[in-house]
């Protein structure tokens, strides 16, 4: 039995408009997919943004850093969550690029003003920025280079 795909469904591809039977047009090689240029993207690190290093954040920053790039801290509550970089403070990515951090302060028992975002690019961390005063400035995280094995001969 032929159905007439054309009548049935007008969005069909072409080749099974035609008349061609499904399983011919299954076995039909298919049409190379056409790239599009891709919009150019803003650059993960701001220029702007003045930097920091990572030895010089306090202890829990460094080890809640770590602990993200090693994926064994477990996003609960706002950690984890999406910063919508509302106030533009940081590089205009797409949104949901942004996962926002905060940790203890060593002489507090809660939080307080100081939060580490990082930009996150397929699953994996990039850019990671830590403010001081709640999200109001941004200072880029600069990681220490990571460590060569020794050559063995």
């Amino acid at each position: 039995m032929r159905v007439d795909i054309a009548k049935t469904n007008p969005a069909a591809p072409s080749n099974l408009r035609s008349g061609v039977s499904f399983a011919k047009a299954c076995a039909q090689p298919a049409r190379p997919a056409k790239v599009l240029n891709a919009p150019s993207r803003p650059p993960l690190v701001s220029p702007d943004l003045p930097s920091v290093r990572l030895a010089s954040l306090p202890r829990k920053a460094g080890r809640l850093i770590t602990g993200v790039q090693n994926a064994s801290i477990i996003s609960t509550g706002h950690n984890g969550s999406t910063y919508r970089n509302a106030n533009g403070a940081l590089p205009g990515l797409p949104p949901g690029t942004y996962r926002r951090y905060h940790f203890c302060e060593p002489q507090h028992r809660k939080t307080g003003a100081h939060r580490i975002v990082i930009a996150f690019e397929h699953r994996v961390p990039g850019a990671i920025y830590y403010s001081r005063d709640h999200y109001a400035t941004f200072e880029r995280v600069v990681l220490p280079p990571p460590a060569t094995a020794p050559a063995s001969q």
